[in-house]
């Protein structure tokens, strides 16, 4: 009798315990697939005909990627990276910009590039749209950061017709030097900005 008494107390005592090692084996797999989950649905059938302006857009896309990831482009390629940033320059100027280069200190031949797109009030905030031009090591970088770099040109053209009518600074840059070993001197991104520029937001492509 005292025996069945002593199991049937322990019961709820080895319950509870197997629940708590459930619970601290579940939370992390629980946590993990919310961190990772990707709202709405996976799509599922044959995918949309593209329209004739998103043929256009990916056209535009697939040259920009295919000229600027041809070859590695860093600071240990500088003839590359000259040939990727004229490229970059070549670009913004046929969308209506003055592409600006800023050198960068300590390292030279290298240059972060930025274009403005002007707002209708003087005193508007600043949206920073940005990516890293530059490959890593004797990679050609196509999504790193190719693609990055086409998305923020195509952005750009896209937005070229707010000049003069936008609420925001559209602060176009393109940085050189995020990747090793220069990101470590922490001075790749180092673009300046007057003080009467409030800014809002930055949406790095990268």
């Amino acid at each position: 009798m005292g025996s069945e008494g002593a199991d049937a107390s322990g019961m709820p005592t080895k319950a509870i315990l197997i629940a708590a090692i459930l619970l601290i084996i579940a939370a992390p797999i629980a946590i993990l697939f919310w961190m990772t989950a990707v709202p709405g649905r996976s799509h599922q059938g044959p995918l949309p005909r593209l329209t004739a302006e998103q043929r256009a857009l990916s056209g535009r896309l697939r040259t920009d990627v295919a000229l600027i990831a041809r070859k590695p482009h860093n600071a240990a390629h500088l003839r590359e990276m000259d040939h990727v940033a004229q490229y970059v320059e070549m670009e913004l100027r046929q969308a209506g910009y003055a592409p600006h280069r800023q050198p960068i200190q300590g390292v030279p031949g290298v240059f972060n590039i930025e274009a403005m797109l002007e707002p209708t009030d003087a005193d508007a905030p600043t949206l920073v749209i940005g990516a890293h031009y530059d490959s890593y090591g004797t990679t050609p970088g196509a999504n790193d950061n190719g693609s990055g770099t086409a998305a923020t040109l195509e952005l750009a053209r896209a937005l070229s017709d707010l000049r003069g009518r936008s609420r925001l600074r559209l602060r176009f840059a393109f940085f050189a030097n995020e990747e090793r070993p220069i990101s470590r001197l922490r001075i790749w991104a180092a673009l300046p900005m007057p003080r009467r520029w409030r800014p809002v937001r930055s949406a790095r492509s990268a």
